[in-house]
């Protein structure tokens, strides 16, 4: 009995001696790709060309003409690039639970209604392009709100830039007559003139 195992054994053995040097397969196939390119690279979202200035920004009114003016926003690349939704926090300890009622990009309504802080708001896509000056956003609220403010800019591509905005006491000053005014160089077209400035 052990002259027959050694004898397979040995067989078996002979066997994959011999087939060593070559292997088979019972099914083949060969594709060809010609003319494709793979590159491996890291790929840039639109909110990695979306520049946010908030040093101008600056909160004026209270009650129903509560209003965030001055955010500024920019296209830093080279293709157009999308805000399609915002969402804008605020402090809801202090003021209550008012609602942002308006969203305004370079004078355009972005969104007109009624959401609360942190709702995800889906305006009016606005398309930056490459090289344009800096556009200015604006929020108005229904009822008087405060400091600190986020602002989440969600771009079309899902991809997001998010800022945050504490209390600029710098842009308030005293005019001659003990009034407190906004400064001159942060105030915009819709809420600033001249007579209300002090030079």
């Amino acid at each position: 009995m052990n002259k027959i195992i050694k004898t397979l054994l040995m067989g078996m053995l002979l066997i994959q001696l011999v087939s060593l040097g070559s292997t088979y397969s019972y099914f083949s196939d060969t594709e060809y790709s010609v003319g494709n390119t793979f590159t491996a690279a890291v790929w840039d979202t639109q909110a990695s060309f979306l520049e946010v200035n908030t040093s101008k920004t600056h909160l004026t009114g209270t009650g129903d003409q509560s209003k965030l003016h001055g955010t500024t926003i920019r296209n830093i690349g080279s293709e157009n690039i999308t805000v399609d939704k915002i969402q804008v926090d605020w402090n809801t300890t202090q003021t209550g639970m008012g609602n942002v009622s308006e969203i305004k990009i370079r004078g355009q309504v972005f969104f007109s209604g009624s959401n609360r802080s942190g709702q995800v708001i889906d305006g009016i896509d606005y398309v930056l392009e490459p090289g344009q000056n800096a556009v200015t956003t604006n929020f108005k609220f229904d009822a008087s709100v405060s400091y600190p403010f986020t602002i989440k800019f969600i771009m079309s591509d899902g991809a997001s830039k998010t800022v945050t905005i504490i209390d600029n006491l710098k842009v308030q000053k005293m005019n001659n007559y003990g009034i407190l005014v906004v400064d001159c160089d942060y105030c915009d077209e819709d809420h600033c003139d001249d007579d209300h400035c002090d030079d």
